[in-house]
This record gives structure tokens, sequence and C-alpha cells, in this order.
């Protein structure tokens, strides 16, 4: 049996004209990963100027059709704004795509939507890769972490074969390691001197060969790698904007302020 619970803290709302301000929805994560019978959460974010009385309404919708929890609120000058649906002993029958829908009353109608989370409840195997994004400049390392566990009655070794995957416009094998662990483990995959080309999607996909076979995988770490020159280059010339505002008034004194100018334009 599964219950939900919802916590929504909101700002809002509106300018001295009574104008409605654009409201922004998104959800986190964007992929859950989860064991059956295990716990877990989404979270939906709203970014509404904070002002006056503001009365909504939030609404879950698993798969964009039926509803899984609904709440209304009333709240005065909040700077913070969040929904939290949180799963309990989750079932395999509850995966699917999961959207917080927003809904605001009072002072004017106005409705937004986030942007989903897939819910994977697997057979017994939970999978948590971190981070979700990475940019890094070339010739930096980078270290991404997979960590799995399984659900099971009994205390049993376990046994796993990793593979992190790079997807671009290919699928290749980055890493591959075999793991002889308790119930939870975790894979680390580092890649030191990365080049423009190394830019994609890294997946860490997980086998547990014994006490049981079960599959998962992470929901991917995206990494963008940027050309360490143009980096430089733009750091130097925001450098040179910054000491140009600082002694601006010295560099009036000597006259050389349309020189400087003339440089920073070019």
């Amino acid at each position: 049996m599964i219950s939900f619970s919802a916590i929504v803290l909101l700002w809002g709302t509106f300018d001295r004209f009574g104008s409605a301000y654009e409201v922004s929805v998104r959800q986190t994560p964007h992929v859950i990963n989860v064991a059956e019978g295990a716990n877990d959460n989404i979270t939906c974010h709203f970014d509404i100027p904070d002002n006056t009385l503001v009365k909504m309404r939030v609404t879950w919708k698993k798969d964009n059709g039926t509803n899984v929890h609904f709440e209304t609120m009333e709240l005065r000058h909040s700077n913070t704004s969040s929904s939290v649906l949180q799963f309990h002993s989750l079932l395999r029958n509850q995966s699917g795509l999961y959207t917080c829908e927003v809904e605001i009353d009072i002072p004017k109608l106005w409705k937004g939507q986030g942007n989903g989370t897939y819910v994977i409840v697997t057979d017994g195997i939970t999978v948590r890769q971190e981070p979700h994004n990475l940019q890094v400049s070339e010739g930096a390392s980078v270290n991404m972490t997979c960590n799995f566990s399984i659900q099971t009655v009994r205390n049993y070794t376990m046994l796993a074969n990793v593979t992190w995957i790079r997807i671009d416009d290919k699928r290749s094998k980055v890493h591959f390691e075999r793991i002889n662990s308790q119930l939870a483990a975790s894979s680390s995959l580092q890649l030191p001197s990365m080049r423009l080309n190394d830019s994609g999607l890294y997946i860490c996909e997980v086998d547990i060969v014994s006490p049981k076979l079960l599959k998962g995988k992470g929901n991917g770490t995206h990494i963008v790698v940027t050309d360490e020159h143009e980096y430089v280059g733009q750091l130097s010339d925001e450098l040179i904007i910054v000491v140009f505002k600082v002694f601006k008034d010295i560099f009036l004194e000597i006259g050389c302020v349309k020189t400087i100018s003339q440089l920073l334009i070019t």
C-alpha cells in the first residue's frame, strides 16, 4: 500500500498594476530508478515574485491522466517555493511519468506545469548516478559515481557487473568492472585530461549476477568539455572590464579612458 504526502511552499504574485508575472515550474530529478518496496520523492519548484496573498492548487498526475495527489494552499509573502511528492513502499505498477500542475486562483488565474519525472520501479535494484551535469575545460579531469543496492530478505553477498558507456552519435564502452559486495556498492569512473570530443552522456549500467538476476542503470551524467583557450580569453576580457570600472576615476585624470574604451570594443 502506498501513501503520498506533499509539502507545498510558494511565493507569489503580481506588480502594483495587477499584471501577471510568468511562473516557472520545474521538477527534480528527471529520472528515478528505484527498487520495489523502497521509498523516494519528487520535488516541484515554482518561481513566482512575492508580493501579496496567493491562493493556489497543486495537482500531481501520473502519465498525464490519473491524479495521485491534490492540495490547496493559501500563502502570504512566502519567499520559498516547492512541492514534494513522497512515495512509500513503491510497487512495480507505479512506474510512469509524474507531473506537477500548479494553478493560482488569487489574485489572478494562472497555470503552470512541470517537465515531468520518470519513475522506474525495478525488481529489487536501485541505481543512483551523480552528478547529473558537468562542464569542464579541456585538459581537466572528471569523476562520476554510481551507487546501487538490491532489496532482499536475506543478507546475501552481491555479485555485480558494472559497465560505463558514453552516448553521443554512437554508444561506446568506457569502463567495466566486477564488484563483489554486500547488498549495496558503488562504482566510480575517473576520466583524466578530457578532450573536446569526450563530451556526451555517460551512463552506468548494472547487471546483478547473484543472488538473483537484476538489471538497472543510472539516469546519466551530461558532460560538456569547453575550449580551454576560449575560456581563458573570456576570463581575461572580464578581468580587464572589472579593472577599468574600479580605476575609472584614475584613468580619467590621466586621460586614457578613451584609449581603453576603444581596446575593450575591439
